[in-house]
């Protein structure tokens, strides 16, 4: 009888074993998931699914989902995350299900579905103003800020970047405030609130480069959103007051050029010559300063 059992008890702990490997694999992916992203995504891949529980399945394809999307990763279906969602319904982990509803939408956000974006996006920032959990009201409010641009309501937009602000200081992450401030500023610049914009745009780019070190990413991202609305402003003096750097490839040729050329085109039609030359030579002098830098 003890020889019969002897093979199940060798295979039930070998079970045992790769299952618990696995759960610890996946808290060690969530732990590095904000700092590193692709390591998590590479160690979340390399788990051997056939071994997790139901409950870490779920925790897996939740994760996996957020990684995918932290990086930018082409995800054809939503069937993983749908997978998890099905499970954290009726589990009793209000952290994980918050977080599925989360990825849920943002993933739908992504496929451009904003009716079903909204839907979960706004669970998940209920549930997060039900735990008071700062940076999940922020990572919510945030996202129904962007559903609300892309349909082009501005004022509920404002709203919630307002709101992404306030609770991403609360959360002490400092630099996703930056890149919320500097999403209100293109949502006022998109209500041809101009002046209001390019005061927000001056004081980022004011603390951006006295900081040490100089978030250079952020600068990047900055630079074509404050160029262009200088431009729609008719200030284009002040363009050459920033020396910001531009994206020679994609910036300058999709965003910068056609807003430099519309105005110019535009001020020669009302015969201002003078202004028309210095949008063009701005252009071109912002022109050579980015492949200048380019070249460094």
């Amino acid at each position: 009888m003890n020889h019969r059992l002897a093979p199940l008890l060798i295979f039930i702990s070998i079970l045992t074993s790769c299952g618990r490997h696995g759960n610890e694999v996946l808290n060690r992916a969530d732990d590095i998931m904000e700092d590193d992203p692709e390591q998590a995504l590479e160690l979340l891949t390399s788990v051997d699914t056939a071994a997790l529980s139901r409950s870490d399945a779920a925790y897996r394809a939740m994760l996996l989902t957020q990684a995918q999307v932290k990086c930018s990763a082409d995800i054809p279906s939503d069937s993983l995350i749908n997978s998890a969602i099905e499970y954290y319904r009726s589990a009793r982990d209000d952290d994980r299900r918050l977080r599925a509803y989360f990825y849920k939408g943002q993933l739908s956000f992504c496929y451009h579905d904003y009716r079903e974006s909204m839907k979960y996006i706004l669970e998940a920032y209920e549930m997060a103003k039900e735990l008071y959990a700062p940076l999940w009201i922020a990572r919510s409010a945030e996202v129904l800020s962007d559903i609300n641009f892309d349909v082009y309501n501005y004022p509920q937009a404002e709203i919630f970047s307002t709101e992404a602000i306030k609770y991403y200081n609360i959360a002490k992450k400092f630099r996703n405030v930056n890149y919320a401030i500097c999403d209100l500023a293109t949502i006022y610049s998109n209500e041809n609130r101009l002046d209001t914009a390019i005061s927000l745009f001056d004081s980022l780019y004011n603390a951006t480069t006295h900081s040490e070190p100089v978030d250079s990413p952020f600068l990047q991202y900055m630079s074509g959103i404050f160029i262009r609305t200088l431009i729609e402003a008719h200030k284009y003096d002040e363009i050459k007051h920033y020396n910001l750097p531009v994206d020679f490839e994609t910036t300058y040729e999709e965003q910068i050029v056609p807003n430099a050329l519309l105005q110019s085109g535009l001020l020669q039609e009302e015969g201002d010559f003078d202004k028309s030359e210095d949008i063009l030579l701005s252009t071109i002098l912002l022109a050579n300063n980015s492949e200048e830098r380019a070249q460094l």
